[in-house]
Parts: C-alpha cells; sequence; structure tokens
C-alpha cells in the first residue's frame, strides 16, 4: 500500500473495503501526497464545514473525488462565496462538479463568484 494510501487509510480510519472503494472510484488519489494535498484538504473539511470523523469518512468513501479538487483553487473560493452569498456552507461539498460558473448561479450570487 502506497504511503499516501497508508496516511488516509489512517486518518479515517478506513476499513480495507472502503479505501478500496476510494481507490476504485477515484485511481488519481494513488498520485496525491497524504502531507501536502489530501491532508490539509480533509483539515480544511473539518475545521472550515464542521465535519465530525464520521461525516467526513462518509463523505470521502462516497465521493472520493473530493480529494481531488484543488483547495485553493476550488474549495476556499467557494466557501467563500457561499459565506458571502448566505446560503448553507456545504453547498462546497454538494455541489464541486458543476463548474464554476454553474456553482455560481446555483448560490443566487454570480457577483460573489470571482473565480481564478
Amino acid at each position: 500500500i502506497a504511503p499516501s494510501l497508508a496516511a488516509l487509510q489512517k486518518r479515517l480510519s478506513l476499513n480495507e473495503e472502503q479505501l478500496r472503494k476510494v481507490v476504485v472510484r477515484s485511481p488519481t488519489v494513488i498520485g496525491l501526497s497524504f502531507a501536502s494535498n489530501i491532508g490539509p484538504k480533509l483539515k480544511f473539511f473539518q475545521e472550515e464545514l464542521n465535519l465530525s470523523d464520521g461525516h467526513l469518512r462518509d463523505r470521502v468513501v462516497s465521493s472520493p473525488s473530493l480529494l481531488g479538487c484543488s483547495l485553493e483553487k476550488r474549495y476556499r473560493p467557494r466557501l467563500k462565496a457561499c459565506r458571502m452569498a448566505g446560503v448553507d456552507d456545504m453547498l462546497v461539498l454538494s455541489r464541486i462538479t458543476v463548474p464554476d460558473i454553474g456553482f455560481c448561479k446555483s448560490i443566487s450570487a454570480p457577483h460573489y463568484c470571482v473565480m481564478e
């Protein structure tokens, strides 16, 4: 098992089947660094979105593509836009696959969205 996957498994308390689901659904996770990529995202999800360990684990197992999006170019700007628009922060995760312009329209605040 790759060191980054072992760290992910330990951090989220994933069993072998859950880890397998993450890798099968999002193989790119194999190439991501835990220390510089995955770990900071997990920390962000918990600190900024108030996800419990269990909720975070469930989100990652059900949507492992969450780990592939950029923290600086996707998650942080979208969270800022949600907060400025006064909408639920969890839209950052539930609409992560929506392109930026569609995301901004979906929160009814395209003027808050200046995605780079």
